[in-house]
């Protein structure tokens, strides 16, 4: 008698006439996700069989063929499989799919609000291990990342791969409404919003919707009367940037 990782093995390569054999990898993975230590049995052939989600077409010799198959195993987990057997989990709440079971799991923090990672220094949580190593960065200063053309220094790859663009003149992002393109991904957001519309940021004191946030910021203190924005000459002070560069050039220019 062969034993469970055998059968599994061996139900993952199933072929039948050189075509890969779906119900049999599906068996192997049903066995391999329930903890089965004998050989796949019939009984795993069975609920891999029941479970399919969809059997679409049929053989020259008149049997089915399955060309998309869904699994629960156990876990929350549901494994689906295209034609050729190739493996993805799929979220039970959205149906996206992923190539790994630690991508999903990241994924349906999305879902759960779940935040498992706690920085040390101020408490605050995070929904993937990535994000905290990044964040810690800001307590300790770290600037691992450099740039080749002037030596500017970052905390995370993300930011420097977008400071190069200012070298490089590099703008990936086009709007597929007018063609103008742009060097990050959230002007292009942004500028959307012009053709769509789209006014997502709303004042809580009196209900004016901006398109963009920074916009909303800035009208706020029209309501709390902040002014952020000192004249080091004089003592002036403005809440908007631009009053005060306004200013230093009409007393100082």
């Amino acid at each position: 008698m062969s034993t469970g990782s055998e059968g599994s093995a061996a139900a993952t390569s199933g072929t039948v006439n050189g075509d890969v054999d779906v119900n049999a990898v599906i068996a192997g993975d049903v066995a391999s996700h329930t903890g089965a230590k004998s050989e796949v049995s019939a009984v795993a052939q069975q609920v891999a069989a029941v479970s399919v989600g969809a059997v679409d077409g049929v053989s020259a010799g008149g049997q089915s063929q399955v060309s998309a198959a869904a699994v629960s195993v156990g876990a929350g987990d549901v494994l689906v499989y295209d034609e050729t057997g190739k493996r993805s989990y799929q979220c039970d709440v959205c149906n996206k799919l992923f190539s790994h079971r630690g991508n999903l799991i990241r994924h349906k923090r999305t879902h759960s609000g779940e935040k498992p990672y706690s920085c040390d220094d101020c408490g605050q949580t995070f929904s993937q291990l990535g994000h905290l190593t990044t964040h810690r960065r800001t307590h300790s200063g770290e600037k691992p990342f450099t740039c080749d053309d002037c030596v500017m220094t970052f905390n995370q790859a993300s930011s420097l791969s977008r400071h190069r663009r200012t070298h490089s003149g590099e703008r990936p992002f086009t709007c597929d409404e007018c063609g103008q393109t742009f060097s990050v991904s959230n002007n292009l957001i942004r500028h959307k919003r012009i053709h769509t519309g789209d006014k997502p940021y709303k004042c809580v004191d009196c209900g004016k919707a901006f398109s963009d946030n920074s916009a909303l910021v800035s009208h706020r203190r029209t309501h709390s009367g902040e002014r952020p924005y000192s004249c080091t000459d004089c003592g002036q002070t403005f809440s908007h940037s631009s009053n005060l560069h306004s200013h230093r050039r009409r007393v100082y220019c």
